[in-house]
């Protein structure tokens, strides 16, 4: 039996599941809107490091480790269970966009909406229409091109120059496009390698 197109179909429902609960990061600007900058700070640290010793907690100890994964089955990828997953790494990067660009709403926007929608699009479209693959990983020139054009209207959309939407975009597909490493991870630099290009050439 060819189970081809049902492990097709499974891959690209774990990652619908992935990409939907990644966009509860829009949550961290429903709380920036709410509490107010520079108070987010100190909840959003706070939050970050609760979070850090979560992660540090499973990975020293196996039971709790297999508990979570149990608990979020379809969400977490493999590969993180050996390591710091991108729940930690959305959260800090979010925590040092509002840090450094918390005055500018904007800004915060645009960064928040670069990491949960751009790395949706590159996601999905590239598990559903990817075909021409970059390399040898898992990469597609499809899936690169969807979170390019969703970083450039999300940069128009919130009234940003055509300049500085497409530099900016073309950054953020830049940086999904790079592999995940224990050192780079996009959840954490996209948010933040966009809005400094934005805030360089933003009208």
């Amino acid at each position: 039996m060819d189970e081809g197109p049902f492990r097709t179909a499974q891959t690209l429902a774990d990652e619908i599941r992935r990409k939907a609960f990644h966009l509860l990061s829009l949550l961290y600007l429903a709380a920036f809107i709410l509490i107010g900058y520079p108070r987010i700070i100190f909840w959003m640290s706070l939050w970050t490091a609760s979070l850090f010793l979560l992660e540090i907690t499973r990975l020293k100890r196996p039971g709790v480790n297999e508990t979570l994964f149990r608990l979020f089955s379809g969400l977490a990828r493999m590969e993180e269970k050996k390591k710091i997953s991108g729940a930690l790494h959305t959260a800090l990067g979010i925590l040092l966009l509002f840090y450094f660009y918390g005055t500018d709403a904007a800004l915060v926007k645009a960064g928040v909406f670069y990491a949960a929608f751009g790395d949706a699009a590159a996601a999905l479209v590239g598990k559903r229409l990817g075909r021409h693959k970059i390399g040898s990983g898992p990469k597609s020139w499809e899936g690169t091109l969807a979170c390019f054009l969703v970083c450039l209207a999300i940069g128009l959309w919130l009234g940003f120059g055509p300049q500085a939407s497409s530099l900016a975009a073309a950054t953020g597909a830049f940086i999904e496009f790079l592999p995940t490493t224990v050192y780079f991870n996009d959840n954490l630099w996209m948010p933040l390698s966009t809005v400094f290009v934005l805030r360089l050439f933003g009208n």
